[in-house]
């Protein structure tokens, strides 16, 4: 592949493997390895930075351990397909914060409607019904997630066309009045089941993210309960944290851990 001798720096503190797997990062990131495409041996790796082949195995582990490799048996190693990337440090639209990553969703909203809310969503509501928000969003017509949302009852006044075409967030600032002040979050690891497996285009058996949120406003009242979920193989969450914990090679959560910000 060539001489790279030069992009590592081997009097740097950062071990040389991280430094490693930090260039072929980037590179997946600017498109220079395209999903799919084989990576080179590790011994043409060794040879081509001129160092050992127990560095590169390194490297190579964190890539896979991001999900970013593929290492399949007796063939090599494959750029994985690109996930989309949502902080959850950030107080916006789920919708919002793809499009701050190059990501432009298609939404395509599946019912908007009163309903009572389920049950597990009625002690947020203090009247009886709310309207149902099921939306779909689609990147480059494949499915990506979808966003079961009960809305406060002042949403009755919404026309189709403004929850067709606009994000939960939009909707309470804009036309509501009432805009969201603060979210709260349960991420969690599930099977797609029946019903999502047929609107995400995969096996009832495949892994999802669930997402299941909580939107307030600046008094403390609920305005929107919503679970999205969101394809596992095409999507990761992220977040940083301060203090002495660190999280390293991609988000690693904590089972039922609550974040006091979110997305709606």
């Amino acid at each position: 592949m060539g001489d790279r001798r030069g992009v590592i720096n081997r009097d740097a503190a950062l071990p040389i493997y991280e430094q490693l797997a930090q260039l072929f990062v980037e590179k997946i990131k600017r498109g220079q390895l395209a999903s799919g495409q084989r990576l080179p041996t590790e011994v043409d790796l060794a040879n081509g930075y001129g160092i050992s082949r127990d560095t590169v195995r390194q490297a190579i582990g964190i890539l896979e351990r991001r999900g970013l490799v593929l290492r399949r048996r007796a063939k090599g190693t494959f750029v994985a397909a690109q996930r989309v990337t949502q902080d959850l440090a950030e107080l916006r639209s789920f919708r919002s914060s793809l499009v701050d990553h190059g990501v432009v969703p298609e939404m395509e909203l599946l019912e908007f409607r009163p309903i009572k809310p389920p049950e597990e969503f009625a002690a947020s509501f203090k009247e009886g019904e709310v309207m149902r928000l099921l939306r779909r969003y689609l990147v480059k017509g494949k499915a990506l997630a979808i966003a079961d949302i009960y809305l406060h009852a002042m949403a009755k006044i919404i026309p189709w066309d403004v929850a067709e075409r606009y994000d939960t967030y939009t909707i309470f600032q804009k036309f509501l009045r009432m805009p969201v002040a603060r979210a709260a979050a349960t991420i969690r690891a599930d099977c797609a089941g029946r019903t999502a497996a047929r609107l995400l285009g995969v096996r009832p058996s495949a892994a999802i993210l669930e997402l299941v949120q909580t939107h307030y406003s600046a008094s403390g009242e609920v305005l929107v309960r919503s679970a999205l979920r969101v394809r596992a193989d095409a999507y990761e969450l992220h977040i940083d944290l301060l203090g002495a914990t660190a999280l390293k090679d991609g988000l690693t959560g904590v089972p039922a851990r609550q974040f006091t910000r979110g997305t709606g």
